[in-house]
């Protein structure tokens, strides 16, 4: 990767700030997140909240939100008048890092939307754009499952399914900034639409949304389950469900599970991670989801390249992303640059 320019800031006053806007993967409401670590590291405030009604949702309302986010996360550290040296912005959609553009995020139903330059102009300050699978593989490698491995593949599960991939400790990319988009990979003998546009694709039968349509078909067919008694269900109640017990709602999890061990058998294949991390909200299912996907990649991996290669739940969970927009932030200002690429 090209070496970025440092900022022009006094180093002494520099704070970096992330923001995230991304759709919550059992509910599928919007959620906006904002950190402000201070130099040494430490996280100063932070601020989550729902956005029902918000996905789809007009990008200027979302990243207006995001920056107010941002602005009062600053203010809330007691830093009100300090400089913001970069803004790390993460998406849940294709992203070119290099313009800053969010190409497409289908389940936010945003396309060709220049995220860096609207962000910017709201807060004055460099933003750096990356997509959520990418932001979260960076953090878990340095902060959490990863352990630094430096070579790790990152299965994103939640609303949608994404990828994010470390070779020696860097973000591969690809040429356009769009590597990793593993759920929008047709899978021949599926048929549900997806948000992309696209018919078949893995994330239709590997989220948290394929959750909730599998167990209401369940329920259509006549089986018996639980969830029935409930007016209205996400993804969530499914997994509480199998938690608790309910076959329908356990039968629903492991074929998810199983779904979820086909994506992560083609990155091992594909790219031959000494590690591959489980992130999204998927994750917080646990074992339930986990069993089935780790035997799925023992029948589908090849050998050789499933040698030795572990297969972890996320330790940052929902904080993933936005550690990621931090660190990834990070590597554009000269003071930290080594330390966010060291393996």
């Amino acid at each position: 990767m090209e070496r970025p320019s440092a900022p022009h800031a006094d180093p002494s006053a520099q704070e970096i700030a992330a923001a995230a806007a991304r759709d919550d993967a059992a509910d599928g409401t919007m959620r906006g997140d904002s950190d402000t670590p201070t130099r040494d590291g430490g996280v100063g405030a932070r601020d989550s909240s729902s956005w029902d009604g918000l996905a789809p949702a007009e990008p200027g309302v979302v990243l207006g939100r995001v920056a107010a986010e941002v602005r009062d996360a600053i203010a809330g550290a007691g830093l009100p008048g300090a400089k913001i040296a970069a803004v790390g912005a993460v998406l849940p959609g294709l992203t070119d890092f290099h313009t800053g553009v969010c190409l497409l995020a289908p389940n936010l139903g945003w396309r060709d939307v220049p995220v860096r330059d609207m962000l910017a102009a709201e807060l004055g300050a460099p933003v750096y754009v990356h997509n959520a699978g990418q932001a979260a593989a960076v953090a878990e490698n340095l902060e959490g499952a990863g352990e630094r491995a430096g070579d790790l593949a990152l299965l994103y599960a939640g609303t949608g399914l994404s990828a994010g991939v470390l070779s020696d400790g860097r973000v591969f990319h690809g040429v356009g900034g769009t590597a990793g988009e593993i759920g929008h990979n047709a899978v021949p003998g599926l048929s549900e639409p997806c948000n992309c546009g696209n018919v078949g694709c893995l994330e239709t039968v590997a989220s948290g949304p394929a959750i909730v349509r599998a167990a209401r078909r369940a329920l259509a067919a006549g089986e018996d389950s639980s969830l029935a008694g409930l007016d209205g269900f996400d993804a969530r109640d499914v997994a509480a469900a199998a938690q608790a017990g309910d076959a329908v709602a356990g039968a629903v999890i492991a074929a998810v599970g199983e779904h979820l061990g086909l994506a992560a058998s083609w990155l091992i294949n594909a790219y031959n991670p000494a590690l591959v991390v489980v992130g999204g909200g998927l994750a917080a299912i646990g074992d339930l989801l986990l069993d089935p996907l780790r035997a799925a990649v023992e029948r589908h991996a090849l050998a050789p390249a499933l040698r030795g290669v572990e297969i972890r739940a996320s330790v940052l969970g929902p904080d993933a992303e936005v550690r990621g927009a931090v660190l990834l932030a990070l590597q554009h200002s000269e003071t930290y640059y080594r330390v966010v690429f060291r393996a």
